[in-house]
């Protein structure tokens, strides 16, 4: 009995002592480590800023090749979120991007089924032509005292995983497949709302992006032109419509988004109304001289997914090349489906 006793006292003594020194630990845990990409700002921001690329350079990945994953959300940005479910090693949750600023940071939430929430903050500073590229996990325990405990070792549980993550990132990036206008897309389901243009027709070579360069130039001048001498507004981004891809020309609509379609038109500048209604978005970040590899990934993703095209493929270029570095312009591919 006396024994018994004995070890009772033992037992609450350190159940006491557990709690008590508990108290004391640290309610957020922050684990950082970091790595130099010679890569710029933008390049890596755009494979960090969604989901599409994750497990290509997740440390994760391969300790559950079954394991299930669902996207939803926007592609990039915002919003844009990941779902898993795997095995013990890998476990169950959900991150979604909470904060993105080109070429400075994503911040993704993270959400560990019976476990908690966390956060964690890729943070990008330009150096020496590369980028430093700082991964960040951080943890707020609150009055948990098992989970106070438990960030004593938080950096030997995932330090190593953090690093293999960002070698990994590097080699993708350095290799040059991790390419922010990487042929790898996703589609998003849309509605898409029919848009008034002016417009003017074109072909250019697909593989000189010279002759497609100057053939937009001479198209778009032309519709501007117009749109000034008789007063219409631009009412959104500048974009193409491609009829068709065909021993290597491609022939399309150069066209402006406009406020009207009362207008006295000129030369080769027409009036119409672009295709609505459900379609598919491929968002393509990247220099243009890539896009047309995004659009052939963007057909077999449509044809692989079951989707039946039913009208020419739209590309809206929302970033002005004007202000924007080529690694970091924007296009949006949209095509129409039944």
């Amino acid at each position: 009995m006396r024994v018994v006793k004995a070890l009772a006292g033992v037992i609450a003594a350190l159940v006491v002592l557990f709690f008590a020194v508990g108290w004391l630990l640290p309610d957020r845990v922050a684990i950082d480590r970091g790595i130099h990409v010679a890569r710029s700002p933008a390049e890596v921001h755009a494979v960090l800023d969604g989901f599409g690329r994750f497990n290509e350079w997740s440390p994760w990945a391969e300790l559950d090749p079954q394991a299930r994953y669902e996207f939803s959300g926007p592609p990039t940005g915002v919003g844009a979120t990941l779902r898993w479910s795997g095995n013990d090693a890998v476990g169950s949750g959900r991150q979604r991007i909470v904060e993105s600023v080109a070429g400075e940071r994503v911040v993704t939430a993270l959400e560990f089924d019976g476990q908690g929430e966390a956060t964690a903050r890729f943070l990008l500073s330009p150096r020496d032509g590369g980028t430093d590229v700082l991964w960040r996990f951080e943890a707020d325990f609150g009055g948990s005292i098992p989970g106070r405990w438990s960030g004593l070792f938080l950096d030997r549980l995932i330090g190593a995983d953090y690093e293999r993550g960002l070698a990994r990132l590097k080699a993708l990036l350095e290799s040059g497949s991790g390419s922010a206008s990487s042929v790898m897309v996703d589609g998003e389901e849309i509605d898409f709302a029919p848009l008034t243009l002016l417009y003017a027709s074109g072909t250019a070579p697909v593989d000189d992006i010279h002759a497609i360069a100057a053939t937009l130039a001479a198209r778009y001048g032309e519709i501007a032109a117009l749109m000034q001498a008789q007063g219409v507004r631009q009412v959104g981004a500048p974009l193409t419509i491609t009829h068709a891809v065909e021993d290597g020309v491609w022939r399309f609509d150069a066209a402006i988004p406009v406020d009207r379609n009362d207008v006295a038109l000129a030369g080769e500048v027409r009036a119409g109304m672009s295709p609505g209604g459900r379609a598919l978005r491929f968002v393509h970040v990247g220099p243009y001289e890539r896009l047309h590899a995004h659009w052939q990934a963007a057909m077999d993703w449509t044809a692989g997914h079951g989707y039946r095209q039913r009208g020419p493929v739209i590309a809206q270029y929302l970033s002005d090349p004007g202000e924007t570095p080529p690694e970091a312009l924007v296009t949006h591919l949209v095509v129409p489906i039944e």
